[in-house]
């Protein structure tokens, strides 16, 4: 009868014990502490889209990139605007009194009163052609004698048609335009690598951020741990069940944690104080840093080596802006080869 109200008894602790421990463990637990030390951190809370947006707004690089896209831009529509058809108006008025010795002239004092007009079109074509269309209209009106008409009026077309054989002609003749064109895709091209450049640059940062958070917040877990530590062995130390070595080594731990802690939060301020300065804005008054708050991305696309190296010759903007330079001064090139003719 007493070995199994032993054996009861011994039951009873073990599954005591474990049942505490089961709990102690739920209380714990390092992920969720983790998440109470992340919730508790101060600071103002930015998203990715965010930083993107700030980014681009403030980043001097791009608005460098951007004007020199738009310069090229307005030099493109004015190379463009040569070949616009452009419509023309001229009007002429004449009014003359005129003493005359001859008896031919009609009259001792000759009033004539002459008004010239003229309209058209004038057009150039990227070939070097040049049209001319236009409308003439003549009214005179006179005090001579001699005068069967009068007034007069004549009334007249032209088209007068202009194509170089040589300078001006075919490649020639659009050289300015074509380099024009070229220049624009190149500057549209650097303008988007800058683009993209900036957001890389950003998210980049903003990740690097999101890792100095989570290095401040195991370390501060840990530094607890460590606080935690000490306090058991000073416990156990006033009970007699360890000695004072003991207890020196937990707090060394602890002064070690604390260094770390120092070091982790100057990281994650540090971190903090780049991002602001990459996108141009401080946090909100009241806090000192920023804190991120999206996640980052879990599931990436695997492609091989080789398809890397394609995509980015194939993709890369600084490239093909570089390209496009070049074919601008072929272009030049080919222009002179013909003009030198």
């Amino acid at each position: 009868m007493l070995i199994s109200n032993r054996l009861i008894l011994i039951t009873f602790i073990l599954f005591s014990g474990a049942f505490l421990i089961n709990k102690a463990q739920d209380v714990i637990n390092p992920d969720s502490a983790l998440q109470v030390i992340l919730k508790g951190i101060k600071g103002e809370g930015i998203t990715v889209n965010q930083v993107n947006e700030y980014a681009l707004q403030n980043a001097t690089s791009v608005r460098i990139a951007e004007a020199e896209y738009l310069a090229a831009s307005g030099s493109l529509r004015r190379e463009r605007g040569n070949y616009d058809p452009e419509f023309f108006f001229s009007l002429n008025y004449r009014d003359v009194e005129e003493p005359t010795a001859s008896f031919f002239a009609g009259a001792d004092v000759l009033l004539t009163k002459q008004t010239t007009s003229q309209t058209g079109l004038k057009l150039r074509l990227p070939a070097g052609t040049q049209f001319e269309l236009s409308l003439n209209t003549v009214s005179l009106k006179t005090n001579s004698q001699f005068a069967f008409l009068n007034p007069e009026y004549n009334t007249f077309g032209s088209l007068n048609i202009r194509q170089p054989l040589l300078k001006g002609f075919t490649s020639s003749g659009r050289k300015e335009l074509t380099g024009a064109e070229l220049q624009y895709e190149a500057a549209k091209a650097r303008y988007d690598q800058e683009v993209m450049t900036v957001k890389f640059v950003a998210e980049q940062m903003y990740w690097s951020l999101y890792t100095s958070e989570r290095d401040y917040a195991v370390q501060k877990l840990t530094r607890d741990r460590a606080a935690a530590f000490l306090k058991e062995a000073e416990l156990r130390h006033k009970a007699g069940l360890i000695g004072p070595n003991q207890v020196a080594n937990a707090k060394t731990f602890l002064a070690e944690q604390e260094l770390l802690l120092i070091d982790r939060k100057e990281q994650f301020e540090s971190q903090s104080d780049k991002l602001a300065a990459l996108i141009g804005v401080r946090p909100a008054s009241g806090f000192s840093r920023f804190k991120v708050v999206d996640e980052p991305p879990k599931n990436f696309a695997v492609e091989s080596l080789e398809d890397i190296i394609e995509n980015a010759r194939n993709s890369n903007l600084d490239l093909q802006a570089a390209r496009k330079e070049v074919e601008a001064a072929n272009s030049l090139v080919e222009a002179a080869g013909w003009e030198s003719l």
